[in-house]
């Protein structure tokens, strides 16, 4: 088995390129994160929401954001109390 779950990995690229796009429209990427963008997720993956803190923390990990920072924002934005996952938040990533 991954470090990383394959789910966390693939719904932490989706959110990434939606995150990229939406930048590169000249918005704030962050913007993405909304309670309608939790219900469309809900929606396709009905068990989501345990995923959700693995998923944040690796996108935060991805986009070069200290975990709790990026969690803090994110929550904010979607109404949520997501937590940091810590396993995710201290793995030593290795590019290549």
């Amino acid at each position: 088995m991954s470090a990383v779950d394959d789910r966390v990995a693939h719904w932490a690229g989706i959110l990434y390129r939606a995150m990229r796009t939406t930048g590169e429209d000249g918005r704030e990427e962050m913007t993405i994160f909304e309670p309608r963008l939790l219900a469309d997720l809900r929606r396709d993956e009905p068990d989501i929401d345990p995923l959700m803190p693995s998923i944040l923390t690796y996108l935060a990990r991805m986009w070069l954001t200290p975990p709790h920072v990026f969690l803090a924002d994110a929550n904010a934005r979607m109404g949520t109390t997501y937590a940091v996952d810590e396993r995710i938040a201290a793995m030593k990533f290795e590019l290549g």
